[in-house]
């Protein structure tokens, strides 16, 4: 019998489910996917300035802001 023990404790501040069926855990600036890659958050400002999420990426380095 095998026994693994947790290495981190993990509390993220949000959960989600993509388009893809990837699970995101989302921490402070980057979540981690089901999948074992990290994503980051892809947003754009509205009118008034506030942040929009518009996706999540594996595929970048940080988080980005676009216009």
């Amino acid at each position: 019998m095998n026994i693994h023990k947790q290495t981190e404790a993990l509390n993220p501040i949000a959960v989600f489910k993509l388009d893809n069926g990837v699970t995101l855990l989302v921490f402070d600036g980057y979540a981690l996917g089901s999948d074992g890659k990290t994503y980051y958050h892809i947003g754009r400002e509205d009118e008034e300035g506030d942040l929009i999420t518009v996706g999540w990426s594996c595929e970048v380095s940080e988080p980005m802001i676009i216009e």
